[in-house]
């Protein structure tokens, strides 16, 4: 680019007269106008390759200086927040240039004028060019260092508004011409546009930034939420939240602290930082919650965003005390993830390139509520499955957790042939005559007190169970010999002649316990059977003293071989009788459906209830026959319904996980509602938490396939199996029903039963209705009608009715 430039002022004699003198004007005049052309061509061919706008501002001034010859040249720009024009580029003789060489500030110039300031800021107001022939007369010019005495002033406009100013002066008086003006006026306009497309580039590229972040941002927090409802291993989820949590921010030093209020015991579950470590499995007292800045956040409950400075300044003030290696930037943010347990997520950076901003705090926020919500569901679930395999009253062991353990103790027992296996069956004598006479509570905590007892002469490796009511079981893995465990049986005896203090009163109670030993050739049921037969041998015997296994016995035990006929000739003759429980809405008591439970109408024996048989019928595979009955029953019964009351009822079947299991099920459910032609959505399955899980892939495909033919799906007794939260959300289900033991522990608010109200919760997110079973008072119904439980049964609406008391109280109206 050449750098000729616009003479200031031209003087020329005319020797050949006035019409040589015309023609030597023009000459010159065209002359001025094509070097303006040029000058302005070579502006908007130059300014069209630069990029960013600290490039035009530099090129402008530069080249106004180089190329018309004045003495420097400043732009301000109009900063709309104060209304002041601000300089972003200067060149000249009061230009002070940098020491990278690549570009001059002007320094010696006021850097800021407020709109109407001096020349510059006239010109601004007035949206008007000033061209000032002599400064020294004009009151509005600030001096600079170097003094100058003319200045011209261009806005710089965009729809007619002013958004900055090219400012020129020179040292010498009349510097600037009518041509200056319009050069300027012209070059203020390219530049007016080139801002403009700067600015819409600049507009444009963080525009696209905020979508990307904004993308990768909902994408992040997409997958964080999804973790919550899905998360199993407790350890994984925090790693996947960590690897989330660093794809925004910067959060290679990533902890999560939780703090006991019971316990008073704080742990950092998950502690990644570059300058220490810390064991999850180390617990700390509340000490250090008086000491660090996470305790500073656990203490106020509220987020903490500070750098060095505020650290120090908060160490200083006794707030804190720095511990380990201080930080660049620190955020931290509480949650609360359960009933007594609070938490801290916390990021920090060591690198002052890379601080927090409010926006990190936003989401660290969000990812706190996640994490709470996961770990309040990881805890409930915890909860539930800790109440599924404990007994309530003892907390030991129940049936379920003990025959898993034996299992697999027998499953080891076949790869390992030297280890053995032994099983103590016990239970306490004339326990009856303590609840008859000093009622229930005082037996529960008499139940408590022995079970205590039983442990203390155990070994810590060993499991001891509450089977139910005054039973116990015991199950000691690889006893060196038989002697070992006949010397436990003894201990506990010897233990339990001493009298037990309950309240004020010392009660005696005696032991009966039976003992089986393993054999590779044997099940886990087959060794408890066999234990349960020696301890009713030992009761025979005169009680308080224990009997171990023989064959023998089991001449006695010709009950189960009778029970087997008795089960089938009952199948037979059809004394197998349906009594139908109401379900109502627990908002207005309105029965919207029944469940049909199976009764034996014995012919020796009168009425059985279900616990009376069919436990063994399990045992037996004769369960599926009975499922059938019922099934086919419930079915005739409900098309009856149908057909002469146009009952809306529906009516729920309780089906055996073997049943469930077998290959032509789905098919014997289709072929009952074909044969007796009942509607859609007015027969309904109830199965276990264990039916789904003992086969997951066959359970959806049946699942499926009868919901599509009408068939509702009821997942019962919820709370006493798995109790997984994660996985019901793969099965096709329409009901969840809450079991009888977590209503019977509700206490009298809404608040007091978190257990029960994460369940409602669960099953409304999953668009599941709930039926509480066992409701027997009026402040159970208050409280789940509080917490929007759907339905109820129980004693408290009503009991199990005959089909003909059901018609005569709700269809025959």
């Amino acid at each position: 680019m050449h750098n000729e430039q616009v003479p200031i002022d031209e003087h020329t004699d005319d020797p050949l007269g006035e019409t040589e003198e015309s023609t030597q004007n023009q000459l010159l005049s065209l002359q001025r106008q094509t070097r303006y052309l040029n000058i302005i061509n070579q502006f908007s061919i130059a300014l069209m390759g630069l990029n960013t706008l600290e490039e035009v501002y530099w090129y402008v001034t530069k080249d106004v200086v180089a190329k018309l010859g004045f003495e420097d040249c400043v732009i301000y720009i109009l900063n709309p927040d104060n209304n002041c024009l601000e300089q972003v580029s200067g060149h000249g003789v009061n230009s002070q240039q940098r020491k990278d060489g690549e570009q001059e500030v002007r320094n010696c110039h006021v850097s800021s004028l407020p709109l109407g300031t001096g020349i510059v800021g006239s010109c601004a107001q007035n949206n008007e060019v000033i061209i000032v022939n002599d400064t020294s007369q004009d009151p509005r010019h600030i001096a600079d260092i170097l003094p100058a005495l003319s200045e011209i002033a261009v806005p710089i406009l965009r729809d007619d508004k002013v958004i900055g100013v090219i400012d020129c002066e020179h040292q010498q008086r009349n510097a600037y011409t009518k041509e200056h003006k319009q050069i300027l006026v012209t070059v203020a306009a390219i530049l007016s546009t080139q801002i403009q497309k700067s600015q819409a580039v600049v507009e444009l590229r963080a525009s696209v930034e905020k979508l990307e972040y904004a993308e990768n941002l909902q994408a992040a927090l997409f997958r964080i939420a999804s973790l919550k409802s899905t998360a199993d291993d407790i350890d994984r989820f925090y790693n996947d939240i960590h690897r989330i949590v660093d794809s925004l921010l910067p959060a290679k030093n990533f902890l999560i602290a939780l703090f006991d209020e019971q316990s008073e015991l704080l742990n950092f579950p998950y502690y990644c930082d570059e300058y220490g470590d810390i064991d999850p499995n180390q617990f700390f007292s509340r000490d250090m919650l008086d000491q660090s800045l996470t305790g500073w956040v656990f203490r106020n409950q509220k987020p903490l965003l500070a750098g060095p400075e505020k650290i120090k300044k908060m160490n200083e003030r006794g707030e804190c005390q720095l511990l380990g290696q201080l930080a660049d930037s620190w955020l931290g943010v509480p949650f609360d993830s359960g009933e007594h347990v609070k938490g801290v997520v916390v990021v920090q950076s060591y690198d002052a390139q890379n601080t927090y901003s409010e926006k990190d705090q936003e989401l660290l926020v969000f990812v706190s509520q996640q994490i709470s919500h996961a770990l309040e569901r990881i805890f409930a679930e915890q909860k539930l499955k800790h109440q599924a395999l404990h007994d309530a009253l003892t907390g030991l062991a129940n049936r379920v957790l003990f025959m898993d353990r034996v299992t697999h103790a027998m499953d080891r027992l076949k790869r390992h042939n030297h280890e053995s296996v032994c099983i103590m069956y016990l239970d306490l004598d004339k326990f009856k005559t303590i609840n008859d006479t000093l009622g229930h509570l005082v037996g529960d905590d008499f139940l408590v007190r022995v079970s205590s007892v039983i442990g203390e002469n155990i070994r810590t490796c060993d499991t001891l169970a509450r089977l139910g009511g005054d039973e116990f079981a015991i199950l000691l893995e690889d006893i060196g010999d038989k002697a070992e465990a006949i010397e436990v049986a003894e201990r506990i005896i010897n233990s339990l002649k001493e009298p037990i203090t309950v309240g004020k009163q010392k009660l005696a109670t005696s032991v009966s316990i039976g003992i089986a030993f393993s054999s590779n050739k044997l099940s886990g049921v087959d060794l408890i059977k066999h234990a349960d037969t020696a301890m009713y041998q030992a009761k025979d015997k005169g009680r308080a003293m224990y009997c171990v296994f023989s064959t023998d016995m089991l001449a006695d035990k010709t009950s189960y071989m009778r029970l087997d006929l008795e089960i089938k000739d009952a199948l037979t003759k059809q004394e197998f009788i349906l009594f139908y429980q109401p379900i109502y809405t627990t908002a207005k008591s309105d029965i919207i459906g029944l469940e049909a439970l199976v009764r034996w109408q014995h012919k020796e024996k009168g009425l059985l209830y279900p616990d009376e048989f069919i436990e063994y019928a399990e045992e037996s595979n004769l369960i599926i026959g009975i499922d059938r009955y019922v099934m086919e029953q419930a079915v005739q019964q409900m098309a009856k319904w149908q057909t002469e009351f146009a009952s809306g009822f529906y009516v729920s079947v309780n089906v055996s996980g073997k049943s469930f299991g077998s290959t032509d099920f789905v098919e014997y459910v289709m072929q009952l509602k074909r044969t007796y032609k009942i509607n859609d959505g007015v027969f309904a399955i109830e199965i276990t938490e264990k039916a789904l899980v003992d086969n997951v892939e066959q359970a959806k495909i049946n699942l499926t396939k009868l919901r599509d033919q009408g068939i509702q799906i009821f997942l019962d007794d919820f709370g006493t199996g798995y109790s997984s939260l994660s996985y019901l959300h793969q099965f096709p289900l329409d009901c969840l029903k809450i079991d009888r033991t977590f209503i019977n522990d509700m206490k009298g608010s809404k608040f007091d039963n978190p257990l029960v109200k994460m369940i409602i919760a669960l099953a409304k997110s999953l668009d599941l209705k709930v039926v509480a079973e066992g409701i027997e008072k009026q402040n159970q119904q208050n409280c789940l009608e509080h917490m929007e439980c759907d339905y109820g049964q129980g004693y408290m609406f009503s009991k199990p009715v005959s089909a003909e008391d059901i018609e005569a109280r709700f269809l025959s109206k």
